[in-house]
């Protein structure tokens, strides 16, 4: 089960939109969710003229116990919230949160500018420093439930990989395991379906199925077969092992969270 969902929120709309995605999830799996904010320690930075850091601090306070409120009178879960003092960047410190049954999800704006589209977005350096898995939301995507999920993956993955094994239990969803490749020969075809007739068995659901595309623009075509099908949430899995893999993982995934348009769950594995 999950049994927390964190939201980071800067008051942003692309955050309050996570937050009230986020919320509906917490409905659904019966988890609590807790807002964060990271504020730096630098007065400079953060303090108006004429406006000392207590006062800065409790307008910050204030303002999330305002969303919290609201959370909780219009979805009707437990709702709190923190505040992390750092001189550091949000993904920074957000890498030190670990625990089991937790969830973050974080809004995303997508890459407004040529800084972002070159070093990546805030979502997609959490994403590699992340202990937790992360769902990442785009700004203009509503809560619509999870009738259709996307994998990326070579084969048919264990589907008791947290937190998807409680998305298949809780929305019972149709899955399609989705496999790019570069490029297309009868043997790797042959060998693709042995692999789906060697995975199948009486535990994995009836609606899980394979498929195969071939291009030389994974992105690309993922992008593309996520909006061809309507699917309600695009998985990946970030495998921290292997140079070269974890290079051509985190140039899909950077990729990704600039131009997606859905949903986006990052499952994390050693």
């Amino acid at each position: 089960m999950i049994k927390k969902i964190i939201c980071p929120t800067d008051f942003s709309s692309a955050s309050e939109n996570a937050a009230n995605y986020a919320a509906k999830l917490c409905q659904a799996f019966g988890a609590s969710l807790e807002l964060i904010t990271v504020e730096s320690f630098y007065v400079s930075e953060i303090v108006a003229p004429g406006i000392n850091l207590q006062q800065k601090t409790l307008t910050i306070v204030e303002m999330l116990e305002y969303v919290c409120d609201r959370i909780n009178n219009t979805f009707h879960i437990p709702c709190d919230f923190e505040i992390l003092i750092s001189n550091h960047s949000l993904e920074k410190v957000l890498e030190k949160k670990d625990g089991d049954q937790q969830l973050f999800v974080m809004g995303t704006a997508g890459a407004g500018s040529v800084f972002k589209k070159w070093f990546g977005t805030t979502t997609y350096h959490l994403i590699k420093k992340s202990k937790l898995p992360i769902l990442m939301i785009p700004e203009h995507v509503s809560y619509g439930g999870m009738k259709r999920i996307v994998w990326a993956a070579k084969d048919k993955q264990n589907q008791q990989s947290f937190p998807l094994n409680i998305f298949i239990s809780v929305f019972k969803p149709v899955i399609t395991f989705l496999h790019v490749n570069q490029t297309y020969t009868q043997l790797q075809k042959e060998m693709f379906k042995d692999q789906d007739k060697k995975n199948n068995n009486d535990t994995e659901p009836e609606n899980a199925a394979c498929e195969l595309l071939y291009s030389n623009n994974t992105c690309k075509s993922l992008h593309d077969y996520i909006l061809y099908s309507h699917a309600n949430l695009l998985v990946i899995t970030f495998y921290k092992h292997g140079f070269l893999r974890t290079l051509f993982q985190q140039s899909i995934i950077k990729k990704i969270s600039q131009i997606a348009c859905y949903p986006v769950l990052i499952l994390k594995q050693s």
